[in-house]
């Protein structure tokens, strides 16, 4: 993708072919801004075997240069894993910050319903249809890890760049995970690896107010997913002011009325309630990576949530929302948490490490 950002306006949809998955992935790309000033650093070596020369460059690129060093940002969502959610959020943050960024943001697998299914049949985005197969929590934690792997490797390999992954919701969970998976490898060396999590489901998520909610319902998803097929049928106009009765309004919402994503996001939901538990030991190796932002009132990660993070893990920059913002944030405060994401990007980028600002 390298040398094509000139050719078309940000965001630019794209559709990856991902090591290991027959299903493509879809990705929204936002390229370097023009005329952002970035360092020009070429292969930056390993800790291991490096010259003292090499040492001292690479010291003096992490120190005085840093504010030209790239970052590179991949986004991933929470369930439903629908990215177009967090277009007007991920555009604010790449016109905003001063500091040269690239993002990319990456649905679910399935979860898009402008991508089939590699094994599905022909009429697979009927009404009436279903996916072929139903991807778990474990098949989107290894999907992010390998399409983070195939980006950073095809288009960022031997450069010196900030990689941040950022989570929203199970998105924070996949993203830690990510993180857990990628600093075993021999990343340490070439990119300075960091995690946010917006809103986070990190552990214990069937015991939140919500949760208790929704275990309930995973007996009644085929119902739901015949429901919505109904209500697909429906015309056009009256959909939006249908589903306002029950949510804020989003183009994107309209999607979920696809019925082969519904299956997904359930399913996904039950994996979550069965194998999200007690916050592990893992998170320890790389919580000083770590930033999580909680709001007091989150029904899906409250507030006694933050208190146990807070404690659990004190390597970590963990923040309380001072706005009481919702879980649910890209449906009407999309540029308020951008806002602050901007201000972490520029603490990361200035000076390596989070300050607690709130």
């Amino acid at each position: 993708m390298a040398g094509m950002e000139s050719l078309f306006s940000p965001p630019i949809r794209c559709i990856l072919d991902v090591k290991g998955f027959t299903t493509e992935s879809e990705v929204i790309w936002w390229p370097l801004r023009e005329n952002v000033p970035t360092s020009q650093l070429g292969e930056v070596h390993s800790n291991a075997g490096e010259t003292s020369a090499g040492a001292q460059t690479r010291n003096k690129i992490q120190g005085s240069r840093m504010s030209d060093v790239v970052t590179v940002m991949f986004m991933i969502p929470g369930n439903p894993g629908l990215i177009d959610y967090y277009e007007e959020f991920l555009t604010t943050i790449h016109e905003t910050t001063p500091h040269p960024l690239v993002i990319y943001g990456v649905s679910h697998l399935g979860h898009s319903p402008a991508i089939r299914q590699a094994s599905a049949p022909a009429h697979y985005h009927h009404h009436h249809s279903k996916p072929s197969r139903l991807y778990s929590l474990d098949d989107q934690i290894r999907h992010k890890v390998q399409v983070i792997r195939d980006i950073m490797h095809k288009a960022y390999n031997h450069q010196h760049v900030h990689v941040l992954v950022v989570g929203h919701s199970v998105g924070a969970y996949i993203a830690g995970k990510a993180i857990q998976e990628l600093t075993q490898s021999d990343w340490e060396a070439q990119w300075d690896l960091r995690c946010i999590g917006l809103f986070p489901t990190l552990f214990d998520i069937a015991k939140t107010p919500n949760g208790n909610v929704l275990k309930h319902l995973f007996p009644h998803r085929t119902f739901a997913s015949g429901l919505l097929g109904f209500l697909s049928l429906l015309p056009t106009p009256v959909l939006p002011r249908l589903l306002s009765m029950f949510t804020e309004p989003h183009p994107t919402t309209l999607h979920l009325l696809n019925p082969h994503i519904l299956p997904q996001a359930m399913y996904m939901a039950e994996c979550e309630m069965d194998e999200i538990g007690p916050l592990d030991k893992a998170w320890d190796n790389v919580s000083d990576k770590c930033l999580f932002y909680f709001s007091a009132n989150d029904a899906w990660a409250p507030k006694a949530w933050y208190d146990i993070v807070l404690a659990r893990l004190p390597q970590a920059t963990t923040l309380l929302c001072d706005e009481d913002l919702p879980h649910a944030f890209v449906l009407g405060y999309s540029q308020n948490v951008a806002q602050k994401m901007v201000g972490w990007l520029d603490d990361l980028v200035r000076m390596g490490s989070w300050r607690a600002r709130e």
